[in-house]
């Protein structure tokens, strides 16, 4: 099999999703193309089952290892959420526990996909992937829109559906987490500035972008109808570099406390009531080593 190029899918792997004319945009996403790319992304995704390699890595023990010490707040950020060791209350009920984080999906060096900035499993047993965003530094740059954060996260979830049986396998190996082979749930999560920044756009600005909400909730009601795939969006309390902790080592991403949830729903996507991250029981011992690294 050749290698897997997300160039070759251009609607789930489009190229940068502008401000100017976004609701136009949007409205023109040709849906029947969306779905077949997705169908076929799962047929031709790479397989590391089928090359020895797992997806869970071993070296993912919350540290910074080489590989990721990067400056980049939102790897710091996603690797500091999953140290938390707890489990996320999503919209409309049930919670997600987190797996792990940039999760990967290449099977060969070859291949062109990036890595999934968090998983975890529903209640009910469904894959969640969890495209993280944050706000650039740059005072007047929104960052990624939501539309382009959706569409790369559906690419990362039509690899992940493909390889269910093999994740499902080593998911419950490690973490004793039963994977169901129902579609994924894609979950958008940003801090509130990132959310606000597309949602309450000063009205220059908004004239320049269009209503774009309406068309972009259409288009999650098209993906859950005809891929089964869930799209949920979270709006995490503003959280910035210097609220993260580097641990008694300096290499370990944390947080003094949860953040709060806010699920970010309707037709204009409003931050709503607050969700709640529970925090992990005693017998999961990550969360006691993460207090004390920051005590």
């Amino acid at each position: 099999m050749s290698a897997f190029d997300m160039s070759e899918f251009p609607a789930l792997f489009a190229g940068r999703w502008t401000t100017t004319g976004l609701a136009d945009a949007i409205s023109r996403i040709d849906r029947d193309e969306l779905i077949k790319e997705y169908r076929e992304a799962m047929q031709r995704a790479p397989s590391r089952a089928d090359r020895d390699k797992s997806y869970f890595v071993d070296s993912h023990t919350g540290h910074l290892s080489g590989a990721e010490s990067s400056n980049r707040f939102e790897e710091h950020l996603a690797i500091a959420l999953w140290n938390l060791g707890g489990d996320w209350q999503r919209p409309g009920g049930g919670r997600t526990r987190l797996l792990d984080y940039q999760f990967p999906l290449k099977s060969r060096q070859q291949d062109r996909v990036g890595k999934v900035d968090l998983v975890g499993v529903s209640e009910a047993g469904r894959l969640v992937v969890i495209e993280l965003k944050v706000k650039p530094k740059g005072q007047n740059d929104r960052g990624v829109t939501p539309v382009g954060a959706l569409m790369q996260a559906l690419g990362y979830a039509a690899n992940a559906h493909a390889n269910r049986a093999a994740i499902a396998a080593e998911a419950k190996e490690r973490f004793d987490a039963a994977i169901s082979g129902d579609p994924p749930i894609v979950q958008l999560l940003a801090p509130k500035a990132c959310w606000k920044g597309w949602t309450e756009m000063v009205k220059p600005t908004r004239n320049a972008a269009g209503t774009w909400e309406p068309a972009f909730a259409e288009l999650i009601q098209d993906v859950r109808q005809r891929l089964g795939v869930g799209v949920e969006c979270l709006a995490l309390a503003d959280v910035g570099p210097a609220n993260i902790g580097s641990g008694s080592d300096g290499r370990w991403p944390c947080l003094p406390r949860a953040p709060a949830l806010y699920p970010v729903t309707g037709k204009y996507f409003r931050i709503g009531e607050l969700c709640r991250l529970t925090e992990a029981g005693k017998s999961d011992d990550r969360l006691s080593r993460i207090r004390a690294s920051v005590a």
